[in-house]
């Protein structure tokens, strides 16, 4: 059996232990009381169930864990966030947008390396190509903190937005929240006919 085929024989009752393994794999605290049932569903996986899991280890961050991550280190610059004034909306805002213009120059370098028109300070390739992934995720944490300053579900705005988009366009793509908070499923959106 293939680790995608483990990954659909997955029974639902079993979900939220395998959350929790996962979890303990990454090193987040888990409760005590599961530790032992845990501990026995690793022991009765096949080896392609544990190279799954493994491999998974760094594919299973989700928003909820960014999102806290994020707003507890914002809290140690900016106590009270996210309803302090220290830094407001535009604050925010202004950060997530100078990231995205930092981005956008690690682009226009990259594009010179695309068209052979480098120069001698734009860098090589693979330095670009990190540094741009530094800057994306920059712009995707002050989206993050911009949306908990304003109270809004950034994983739901990003469901209902994509789902929206896809609809109006007639393409078949549709984004769901696997697992809620309490991780329920979350039914699809479905299209109005009005």
């Amino acid at each position: 059996m293939s680790a995608g085929e483990f990954a659909k024989r997955i029974p639902d009752q079993a979900r939220e232990l395998r959350h929790d393994l996962i979890c303990a794999l990454n090193g987040h605290r888990i409760d005590a009381s599961r530790a032992g049932s845990i501990l026995e569903l690793w022991d009765d996986l096949p080896a392609v169930a544990r190279a799954y899991l493994e491999a998974e280890k760094t594919d299973s961050l989700t928003f909820a864990e960014v999102t806290a991550a994020n707003v507890a280190r914002a809290k140690r610059w900016h106590p009270g966030f996210p309803v302090d004034d220290s830094w407001n909306g535009a604050d925010w805002s202004n950060a997530m947008c100078g990231e995205a213009g930092e981005a956008a120059n690690v682009v226009k370098k990259l594009r010179r390396h695309e068209t052979g028109h480098h120069g001698a300070l734009d860098g090589d390739e693979a330095a670009l190509r990190e540094k741009l992934a530094d800057e994306l995720a920059d712009v995707l944490l002050y989206a993050d903190l911009l949306a908990a300053k304003y109270g809004i579900d950034l994983p739901e705005a990003i469901v209902r937005k994509f789902n929206e988009v896809s609809a109006r366009q007639g393409f078949p793509e549709r984004l769901r929240v696997a697992f809620l908070a309490e991780h329920e499923p979350v039914a699809q959106p479905t299209e109005r006919t009005t």
